[in-house]
């Protein structure tokens, strides 16, 4: 097998491995999953608006300035809602 080579969980040779390791416990998330996305998109804006191009000294600098984004980007919520197409209502 090639170094760095995914092999899906049912495959065999995974299946081997895990049993060999009784400690181990695989927990599928699916790629697809609307909060995940949700999470990755938050982070991404998070690194574009906030910390991108920062120099921070310390790490209480650096989680001071995620707190001051996530206190200014509060202050513009909106409700959101599934319009039943699987679509968002915006209101």
């Amino acid at each position: 097998m090639k170094p760095g080579l995914m092999l899906p969980v049912g495959h065999p040779r995974v299946k081997r491995w895990l049993a060999a390791r009784p400690r181990f416990h695989v927990h599928f998330t699916p790629t697809y999953a609307s909060w995940l996305k949700q999470v990755e998109i938050w982070f991404n804006r998070i690194t574009q608006r906030a910390i991108r191009r920062g120099t921070f000294r310390s790490v209480k600098e650096l989680v001071t300035k995620i707190d001051q984004f996530v206190e200014k980007d509060n202050q513009n919520v909106r409700p959101c809602r599934l319009d039943g197409n699987g679509g968002l209502d915006l209101r």
